[in-house]
């Protein structure tokens, strides 16, 4: 069975959440709705849909998610019952109404190909509910490392919300605490997929909404998400090399090196000594074959 998880803080988006869950064609899920300490009850809006849908509600006692989105949905993941599948919906987004029933006619597939990440096909909204991209379409099945790479490429997208897990494998993994858990779910997809394949749902679509109150909306996060960033390169270069193809690590150098500019607070010893490194062993790196690990691990773990 399927659960959906929506960790929750904001209000203001819950009920069309909500909606669109209350819409599919297909009930065969749980929803875990886990409150992060937000000051906006949202009890009234759970009560509204508790009749139709299977809702399981828990209010935390602590705001984890302000120094954690990471943690808080880990702790989130801890709240669920039997379900093999899991899916994390930001308390904003919504999902098409067939996206459950589309998921139940790929398991049989999925499962055949032992793939354990899923996705949609997704676009994004604005406050007002507003698609203001296009559709992102995907390969129904995908390298996940290559569905990486085109996302910084800012060739794709891709966020957490419209994935489900192979919960075994998700809960093995855990989810990395990144600066605002940016990357958190792209290392996620990576390490669950086992750096391996997705499948993909095009047939059906999650609407991702940016806004002023969500991470992905702000600004005033660029540095932090810039740090984040530079850590989980570095990390993937210490030790995923072996994952990529040959352009994808060339890639993968110089986009560390692109980060490095947002860093102005980096001695010139340190930047020095980084760009040694690299030149030293870039032979090394561009080589098809497997390489020893040269970069001490980054353990961006708690």
């Amino acid at each position: 069975m399927l659960a959906i998880v929506i960790p929750y803080y904001r209000i203001e988006f819950l009920d069309a959440t909500l909606a669109s869950l209350h819409a599919q064609t297909n009930k065969q899920f749980a929803v875990y709705i886990a409150n992060d300490k937000s000051p906006h009850d949202c009890a009234h809006i759970v009560a509204k849909y508790q009749k139709d849908l299977q809702i399981h509600y828990k209010a935390f006692d602590n705001n984890l998610g302000q120094r954690s989105l990471a943690g808080h949905w880990q702790r989130s993941l801890n709240l669920l019952g039997n379900e093999q599948w899991v899916m994390f919906l930001g308390d904003d987004d919504l999902l098409s109404a067939n996206c459950v029933e589309q998921f139940y006619d790929a398991l049989n597939e999925v499962n055949q190909r032992q793939i354990n990440v899923v996705r949609y096909s997704s676009c994004i909204i604005n406050e007002c509910g507003e698609r203001i991209s296009h559709q992102y379409l995907f390969p129904t099945v995908e390298i996940s490392t290559s569905a990486f790479i085109r996302k910084i490429q800012r060739k794709s997208r891709a966020s957490l919300s419209e994935h489900i897990f192979r919960r075994e494998i998700l809960e093995s993994n855990g989810f990395a605490d990144m600066p605002v858990a940016w990357h958190s779910d792209d290392i996620a997809i990576l390490e669950t997929s086992g750096f391996g394949n997705i499948y993909t749902i095009n047939h059906a679509c999650a609407s991702i909404r940016y806004s002023t109150l969500s991470v992905s909306g702000q600004s005033n996060n660029a540095w932090r998400k810039n740090l984040a960033t530079l850590k989980f390169i570095k990390y993937l270069i210490g030790n995923k090399m072996q994952c990529f193809t040959k352009q994808e690590r060339y890639f993968l150098i110089w986009f560390y090196f692109k980060k490095l500019k947002h860093f102005h607070k980096l001695s010139l010893g340190s930047i020095v000594q980084i760009i040694g490194f690299f030149l030293k062993n870039l032979m090394n790196y561009l080589d098809y074959s497997k390489q020893p690990i040269l970069l001490r691990r980054t353990d961006f773990r708690r």
